[in-house]
């Protein structure tokens, strides 16, 4: 987002500017969103004879992530989203004002990771695995501070290591072996901070392969993806692996076809709900600015 955005607000956050980003990232998140949303509330209306209200005008405003009762499972870090991107063009004029700022960002962020077990009211499986509360705000934004401060700081100091071949490679290699032991958490963080800018500045064969066009398809449809897989596994998680169990015979397939099924979804809703919504929200954006 930095990447894309930073230039917008470098020298100035005017409402117009400021209005237009948070339309354009609720044209890009909220549609989809909200269709989801509508599938999960019949869902759960069908099972179980009721939906809380309260519970449903919480997600509806998107602020599952502050105070909890989540609906569709990964929405709670698109309702922390939200608060990064209330911030995000003040700390870009800052950024550009003070150089120092970016490099504040990354230490501000890393304290917050380290605070967030500390936060958390609630067991989880892991130390940083915080979904509502105050322990989801620092988990979250934290991670938006790290990746934006790092982007900045690089533009202003020269690090040579970053802009050389086959970093990037080197990256996903430590992180890959990162995910087979825990405890390993906060330099996850920090490898995926430096990431992006690795595969901006250098080549390498990530890079190559993450520019081929499925993969670059994948990310257009990614939010979606996020959005429904929780939905498919845990709402009908039990029937898939029944008929899979039943027809194929061997469980060892469950992972490739909950994939498979998401994607397929997934590309439906980006082609049938995200591009039209987004071309009709962003064809009356001209006259919503001029209202407001």
């Amino acid at each position: 987002m930095t990447m894309v955005y930073a230039s917008s607000f470098s020298t100035s956050v005017s409402p117009i500017k400021y209005t237009t980003f948070l339309y354009h990232r609720f044209s890009r998140i909220y549609p989809i969103y909200f269709v989801i949303l509508i599938v999960m509330i019949c869902l759960i209306w069908y099972r179980t004879g009721g939906v809380d209200l309260n519970k449903i005008s919480i997600n509806l405003f998107l602020l599952q992530g502050v105070v909890g009762s989540s609906i569709v499972g990964a929405s709670w870090s698109i309702s922390i989203e939200i608060l990064a991107y209330i911030l995000f063009p003040f700390l870009i004029k800052t950024a550009n004002d003070k150089k120092s700022t970016g490099f504040i960002m990354v230490i501000f962020g890393f304290i917050m990771i380290c605070i967030t077990p500390t936060l958390k009211a609630y067991p989880t499986s892991g130390p940083f695995d915080a979904y509502n509360g105050i322990a989801a705000i620092t988990r979250g934004i934290s991670g938006f501070l790290i990746g934006s401060g790092v982007f900045l700081t690089l533009k202003t100091i020269n690090i040579p290591i970053i802009k050389k071949p086959l970093v990037s490679d080197a990256i996903i290699v430590m992180m890959a072996c990162l995910l087979i032991f825990k405890g390993g958490d906060i330099l996850y963080v920090a490898l995926c901070s430096i990431l992006i800018p690795s595969l901006l500045y250098g080549k390498s064969f990530t890079r190559a392969f993450l520019s081929t066009r499925t993969m670059v398809f994948l990310g257009e449809i990614s939010l979606s993806m996020y959005l429904i897989h929780p939905v498919i596994y845990l709402s009908f998680g039990s029937e898939i692996s029944s008929a899979i169990n039943n027809h194929i015979g061997n469980l060892i397939y469950r992972p490739y076809i909950f994939l498979l099924i998401t994607i397929i979804l997934s590309v439906i809703t980006y082609y049938l709900i995200e591009m039209p919504a987004r071309k009709i929200l962003r064809k009356s954006q001209s006259k919503f600015i001029k209202e407001i």
